[in-house]
């Protein structure tokens, strides 16, 4: 007990969790890590580096399996409970920039827009057996369901309260 005193403060030496050299002040914040100067250059060096062609690709593969396996639970879930379940949409939302974060190792502005891009996809090729099957039997409805099923977002303003609802799902999804 005697070793305790209020009059001073003691800080602890924390080093850059990057480099382990001493940090330094100032100091920098990356995600939940401090880091000094140096790293903090080489990080935004890195990040504003574009992302290799090939990785983008790869990116967009990842994102658009993703996005259909997405489709085919979403579809599903759909099927079994009769109700169309946002947090479906945000959660394959998550899933998808997952992948394609995994793949590349850094975020960029094209990546944000190929994930809108895939989530959109998702709830779009999700609704394809719903519109189907409302149109019909047969190849003609199925074929026809494709492009109603990419309208539908834009198709369902005009439901007053709901397609509020929907649209702020949709919003929150992307």
């Amino acid at each position: 007990m005697s070793d305790l005193q209020f009059d001073k403060a003691e800080y602890e030496s924390v080093d850059c969790a990057v480099c382990r050299g001493p940090l330094g002040s100032p100091y920098w914040m990356a995600g939940p890590s401090r880091v000094c100067a140096g790293c903090k250059t080489r990080i935004e060096n890195e990040l504003a580096a574009p992302i290799p062609l090939p990785r983008v690709a790869l990116a967009a593969v990842a994102g658009a399996g993703v996005a259909v396996g997405g489709a085919v639970l979403w579809a599903l879930i759909q099927q079994a409970t009769g109700y169309q379940l946002g947090i479906v949409a945000i959660a394959v939302g998550w899933a998808i920039a997952t992948a394609m974060r995994k793949v590349t190792h850094q975020g960029s502005r094209l990546l944000q827009v190929l994930g809108v891009f895939f989530v959109y996809l998702c709830t779009s090729l999700a609704m394809i057996p719903e519109v189907a099957s409302a149109g019909g039997e047969g190849v003609v409805s199925w074929i026809i369901a494709v492009p109603v099923a990419f309208a539908m977002p834009f198709l369902m303003w005009s439901g007053g309260l709901s397609s509020v609802l929907w649209y702020l799902i949709v919003f929150f999804g992307l």
